[in-house]
């Protein structure tokens, strides 16, 4: 990376049909297909900030449970973890306790919202 670039690792991780790939694709401005993820997908954009370019490595996790063992391979050296869950689904809401406790997210990331 030049000096006027900083890199960030962004993780979405969340229960499966909670938005996860919806934000993604409203940050980077690409159409939403609706299909769930299947393990995980990428999406790179660089912004400008304050006269500085920023690339986002954006992270999308799939929910389903047969994948959920690899997220600890993904979150390392992540800058920021986003915990998403159904606002009008408590059990989504319920299950980031899990999410945060089996990958010790708050080991992992330098802020995790």
């Amino acid at each position: 990376l030049s000096e006027n670039r900083t890199r960030h690792k962004i993780i979405f991780i969340g229960d499966n049909f909670v938005g996860k790939t919806a934000i993604m694709c409203n940050i980077m401005s690409t159409p939403y297909n609706h299909e769930p993820t299947i393990g995980i997908d990428f999406m790179a954009k660089v912004i400008k900030y304050r006269g500085q370019n920023i690339r986002l490595q954006l992270w999308d996790t799939t929910g389903q449970e047969k994948y959920k063992g690899l997220i600890p391979s993904y979150i390392r050296k992540s800058s920021f973890i986003f915990l998403v869950y159904d606002i009008s689904n408590l059990n989504t809401f319920n299950a980031l306790k899990d999410y945060m406790q089996e990958n010790k997210i708050s080991d992992n990331a330098s802020s995790y919202i």
